[in-house]
């Protein structure tokens, strides 16, 4: 565990003083590590009050560029940093704030090729972000891997907060369960530049309770906060997912079994492509093809299902509950 230093005292000083708190409190933010996904008008102020609170590892990620009409809303940003990589710029005016954290910069943001390889990494993952696609895929994967997702959304002038699957609990596709692309972003909604600076705040402040053992955190409860009346309302939500019936078996513990059993019904649910150039055995069935192919799952047998970070292994497992498959279902981790 990495231990706080003279400079590290002085700046939070306001911070240790806290009963709540303490030294022991401001070593567990050092020796957290936090990732934003979205580095836009909810990520720039939850990255500025992390940063400031002491986060010792703070991912970014994000793909995008600083644009004109991001400036009133995302207030890392300003006029000289147009057409500049919003991780980029974001890290070296973080780094202005807090010299003793490690700003880990994901310049292609999060997709389903760089999704294993960054999020295990971290403790506590902060959506940010504003397109569905990328929502369901974090939510895919905080489930897989139990880690705590905390959400944020704004349409005009209301906004949603929640943690989704802290302690076994709801995801967004327990909340959402339909996903859409017609819910507009701001880009065609419009949004008052205030109003992310609130959610986002309110995001971080999740964050810091997560990390620190404070307070009732959000979870299994959403907030929704109007900007225009002020008026804040929680409802519960279900608390504990009905469970997809699947379990984890690592890799080399299924590269193992599948020597000494023959009889191992294991199917690969990456593209067609994807398996003629590497796979484990078994057959290829993807979720696309799922119901032209179904007379090829022995639904008398345990199923083992292959892909390459889980998120796909997810959606077909859901797939074979709707079909009432009774044995067991096994999702092979890679590590």
């Amino acid at each position: 565990m990495k231990i706080l230093n003279k400079q590290e005292l002085e700046t939070f000083s306001r911070q240790i003083i806290l009963s709540e708190i303490g030294e022991m409190g401001q070593l567990k933010l050092k020796n957290s590590k936090v990732l934003v996904v979205g580095a836009g008008g909810l990520g720039c102020p939850v990255l500025l009050y992390l940063a400031a609170s002491g986060i010792g590892i703070l991912g970014i990620a994000d793909f995008d560029i600083v644009s004109r009409s991001n400036l009133h809303r995302q207030i890392l940003y300003s006029y000289q940093d147009i057409d500049l990589k919003k991780t980029f710029v974001a890290s070296q005016k973080l780094k202005l704030i807090n010299q003793n954290s490690n700003f880990q910069v994901f310049e292609d943001g999060i997709n389903e090729n760089n999704i294993e390889k960054i999020l295990p990494h971290f403790d506590i993952i902060i959506d940010c972000t504003d397109n569905f696609e990328t929502r369901y895929l974090l939510d895919n994967f905080c489930e897989f891997y139990k880690k705590p997702l905390v959400y944020a959304s704004i349409f005009k002038f209301e906004g949603q907060l929640t943690v989704f699957h802290l302690n076994e609990n709801c995801g967004l596709k327990n909340l959402y369960p339909n996903k859409t692309s017609e819910i507009p972003t701001c880009d065609s909604a419009g949004v008052l530049g205030i109003h992310t600076g609130i959610l986002g705040l309110l995001q971080a402040n999740e964050v810091l309770k997560l990390i620190l053992g404070l307070g009732n955190v959000l979870s299994g409860k959403v907030l929704n906060y109007n900007f225009l009346t002020t008026e804040q309302f929680i409802f519960q939500y279900q608390s504990v997912i009905i469970k997809e019936k699947y379990k984890i078996i690592y890799l080399q513990d299924f590269l193992e079994l599948q020597t000494q059993q023959s009889d191992i019904q294991l199917i690969d649910v990456r593209t067609k492509a994807e398996y003629l150039q590497d796979n484990l055995g078994g057959i290829c069935i993807t979720n696309d093809d799922f119901e032209q192919n179904i007379n090829k799952i022995q639904f008398n047998k345990d199923i083992y299902l292959y892909c390459q970070t889980g998120n796909r292994s997810i959606s077909f497992v859901k797939k074979l509950v709707e079909k009432r498959f009774l044995k067991n279902i096994f999702i092979i981790k890679a590590h």
